[in-house]
């Protein structure tokens, strides 16, 4: 893999965790492909699966407003 493309993947990482710090769902979202799959995989049944960038937009609305009171710190 080229140090070029090391680089810009680097770059979007940085500017995921940025957005999400921030809580700029839109700026996260950005930072997938349209066709997005995010799954948070949990021992306690809660699993969770997200497909498109709506969907996963909504969740992300939905965690950060139940940890309005938590800081991030990438």
């Amino acid at each position: 893999m080229s140090s070029d493309v090391i680089a810009r993947n680097n770059e979007i990482i940085d500017s995921h965790f940025h957005s999400e710090a921030q809580a700029d769902v839109d700026a996260t979202l950005d930072t997938f492909t349209d066709d997005v799959l995010w799954q948070a995989p949990a021992y306690n049944g809660l699993n969770r699966e997200y497909k498109g960038k709506p969907d996963v937009g909504k969740n992300y609305l939905q965690i950060w407003a139940s940890m309005a009171n938590v800081q991030l710190t990438p």
